[in-house]
């Protein structure tokens, strides 16, 4: 992640030798260990993984490597692993283990980069990246005979050798080649593809291989032991492996097979990386028990609610909501409270008076809605004065995230968001216990962006000219409820 400059952080292509030359402290290169010694053997599963072989946890302070521990010896610094002893709980997360290239290779490619760039670059079933890549990559069978393919034979006309050295010295004239043929322009990638491709390549060039990588830290990397078994975490096995296949590298090249070798043990750590960080953004990052959904999907942002919605019956406007009192006056607190002040209330009145309103209707907080919510100066809809967005995740369709305008419901007994049938199909939601996320519109910035979510930018099709939109027909479910409330009244 990078900092955007107007705040907040976006996804970034990590530069991982300016990390390395950055570290502040001694990094651990992986290529050092011999996994012949079991000793070294054990250093480095200690440093790889955290173990624990009881119900509780150790809260002991230690040095990154275990040599140094306890409390008398916090602050110390190891000769062994140059790191300070500190408590288990605040230990860096940052881990201290690196890859470098082996002897006589140009350079690993960012795993990043593999799974944006190299992975997909697919041609009729064969991937001519990979094959430039990794002396041992050959097609799914399923796809057939790839030496008949043409852009077998397009790779072939280059004649560059296959292999990292080779890649890493051509990586621009493959490119441009692969870019601008029409065996590529004319194949399954789409020009939309094709450009992102392109795009990637421009914006990355500099960060494509690298001579450092870093394995993750050792606390995604969980063992357990119990009296049943022993236990770990399903995808620390691709990170490891790469760690162990590291070790395996020629130390000194002898011939050009020592270097082959070397370069078929590159392409190995970059795909254990790459499969590790793709397995582990799929399954722990993402999806509904991921990590993203629980800390930020899951978190009530400011003026934010949550409420299981209802039909709303009688002559109405689609464009409306009915949201009951118990979040209409928690979302508008602030603005409650203001109006209270300028009539002369105290802070603890104020807050006595909000929270007692939520379950009962109370005179002065109602006269504030009322104020709030109509312009009494404005008649018909345009007196309306409070927007707000309705979603339901992980819903995607056209204007599932849609802009309306809010009426407030008094009635302390009903606690429902009550929305126009005509509205729901876009959110994927009927009446069965469905709820929808709101976000209420709080200047006039965001006002202006919201009209773009109305529901009159959903009636027409997008793809066909003077046809209704699907988004506002009635749900399937809804027409089963009606039809068999029809035929139980016949």
């Amino acid at each position: 992640m990078q900092p955007i400059a107007n705040g907040g952080v976006c996804a970034t292509v990590a530069d991982h030798d300016q990390a390395f030359l950055q570290l502040t402290y001694r990094p651990v290169l992986i290529n050092d260990f011999d996994l012949s010694i079991e000793a070294e053997r054990a250093k480095l599963n200690a440093q790889m993984r955290v173990s624990y072989d009881a119900d509780m946890f150790s809260v002991k302070p230690r040095c990154f490597c275990g040599k140094l521990e306890g409390g008398e010896k916090v602050g110390r610094v190891c000769t062994s692993c140059d790191t300070k002893v500190t408590v288990v709980t605040e230990e860096a997360i940052e881990s201290q283990l690196w890859f470098q290239t082996p002897v006589g290779v140009a350079g690993f490619i960012n795993p990043q980069i593999w799974t944006l760039l190299f992975q997909p670059f697919v041609v009729k079933g064969f991937n001519p990246l990979e094959y430039f890549a990794d002396r041992q990559y050959t097609p799914a069978k399923s796809s057939g005979d790839y030496r008949n393919k043409e852009i077998y034979k397009l790779c072939k006309e280059m004649g560059y050798p296959r292999g990292m050295n080779s890649l890493v010295e051509n990586f621009d004239k493959i490119m441009n080649t692969l870019l601008t043929s029409s065996v590529v322009r004319g194949s399954n990638i789409s020009s939309e593809a094709l450009r992102n491709y392109a795009g990637i390549y421009q914006q990355y060039r500099e960060v494509i291989f690298c001579k450092y990588l870093q394995l993750p830290s050792k606390l995604v990397f969980i063992v357990e032991s119990n009296a049943t078994g022993r236990y770990a975490e399903p995808g620390m096995k691709m990170a490891q492996d790469a760690a162990l296949t590291i070790c395996d590298a020629r130390k000194e090249l002898i011939d050009q097979h020592d270097l082959r070798y070397n370069e078929n043990i590159a392409i190995k750590v970059v795909r254990g990386l790459a499969s590790f960080y793709g397995t582990h953004d799929k399954d722990i990052f993402a999806g509904k028990p991921g990590l993203l959904r629980k800390n930020i999907g899951g978190s009530r942002m400011p003026f934010t609610a949550r409420c299981v919605i209802t039909s709303k019956t009688g002559n109405h406007d689609m464009d409306e909501v009915d949201i009951p009192r118990c979040i209409a006056i928690p979302l508008l607190r602030f603005h409650i409270a203001n109006k209270l002040k300028l009539l002369g209330y105290t802070p603890i009145q104020i807050l006595s008076m909000i929270t007692s309103s939520i379950k009962q209707p109370v005179d002065v907080i109602d006269r504030v809605l009322d104020e709030l919510e109509m312009d009494p100066n404005v008649t018909g809809p345009a007196a309306r004065l409070i927007k707000i967005f309705l979603l339901r995740n992980p819903t995607l369709r056209w204007l599932s995230n849609r802009r309306f305008w809010v009426r407030i419901n008094r009635n302390p007994e009903e606690i429902t968001i009550k929305i126009s049938t005509l509205s729901i199909i876009s959110s994927n939601a009927d009446f069965d216990g469905d709820e929808l996320n709101l976000l209420m519109v709080t200047d006039e910035i965001m006002s202006t962006y919201a009209e773009a979510f109305g529901s009159h930018n959903c009636v027409l099709d997008m793809n066909s000219p003077l046809t209704v939109s699907g988004d506002i027909a009635l749900p399937a479910t809804l027409i089963s409820t009606m039809n068999r409330w029809a035929y139980s009244h016949d």
